[in-house]
């Protein structure tokens, strides 16, 4: 049962939304946006036999959280950290969230707020945690987005958080600091194939991983955000493949549009991907 009352506070300060800000990347100037994506590149240094899926960046690129069926966890998909010095080296340092790990699934991880909050979904239900500079805490459920359904791909951005729940696109509004009750993203309602939805910080870009006609692998659709009508465009196709059979997933992509990570299941099991933009 959704609860309609304001339960969950984004950041106290006294009703106002005071979060830090978010460090950027290095480079703001680093690709042509209009030029497409170019080849996929697998990160073989997170990618292992079993499934790697759910990549997710903190906005410096410095920090990415993954879902992996790895052996050593818990059961099923767990949460890990990699984390590197620089945008130009490798991910290094991986680390089990053991705290967060269930028997269960634990997917779609959003770091907020550098690392110290991150939501994430477990068998079908947004929880959320904070870091306490040693671990994140026990993980809470975020009442408002919650349904008896299955909600997916939180997506915390200062337009509130956007999800995926029973397959529709969706929107929790933020409002002095607290998050309302999801709305259905309407200009998008009849995209009732969003298996994963991911959108940029600034909510200028969404990008859908979509089934055409219902049926057959995913692939990477995106649209753009009319900044006059604070509507959607019509999606369209970004990243199709050469494989019908071969599903395309988008995980996330760079506030500079340059970077987009995705995930595959080219080589039979899935593992996470990176695309860049040229110059």
């Amino acid at each position: 049962m959704r609860h309609f009352t304001i339960l969950f506070l984004l950041w106290a300060g006294c009703g106002v939304d005071e979060r830090p800000s978010e460090p950027k990347p290095e480079s703001n100037a680093r690709c042509d946006k209009a030029a497409p994506f170019g080849p996929a590149i697998p990160l073989d240094e997170l990618n292992t036999d079993a499934q790697e899926t759910s990549a997710r960046l903190t906005p410096d690129e410095l920090a990415l959280f993954f879902a992996s069926t790895r052996p050593g966890g818990a059961g099923g998909y767990d949460l890990y950290r990699a984390t590197r010095a620089t945008v130009y080296e490798p991910f290094a340092n991986t680390e089990w969230l053991a705290t967060l790990a269930t028997p269960g699934d634990e997917r779609d991880p959003w770091p907020a707020w550098g690392q110290s909050f991150v939501m994430f979904e477990r068998d079908g239900d947004l929880m959320s945690s904070s870091f306490d500079g040693t671990a994140f805490g026990s993980a809470r459920p975020i009442e408002i987005a919650n349904t008896p359904g299955i909600e997916r791909s939180p997506m915390l951005t200062d337009d509130g958080l956007y999800l995926s729940s029973n397959g529709k696109i969706m929107l929790a509004p933020s409002f002095y600091g607290a998050l309302l009750p999801p709305l259905n993203v309407d200009e998008l309602a009849g995209e009732d194939d969003a298996i994963q939805v991911v959108v940029d910080r600034p909510a200028a870009t969404m990008l859908l991983a979509r089934r055409p006609a219902g049926a057959g692998a995913t692939q990477i659709w995106s649209t753009q955000r009319n900044p006059q009508l604070a509507t959607y465009e019509p999606p369209m196709p970004l990243i199709t493949g050469s494989n019908p059979r071969v599903n395309l997933v988008p995980d996330w992509i760079s506030e500079d549009g340059c970077v987009m990570y995705l995930e595959s299941d080219e080589h039979g099991d899935f593992d996470i991907y990176a695309a860049h933009r040229s110059l």
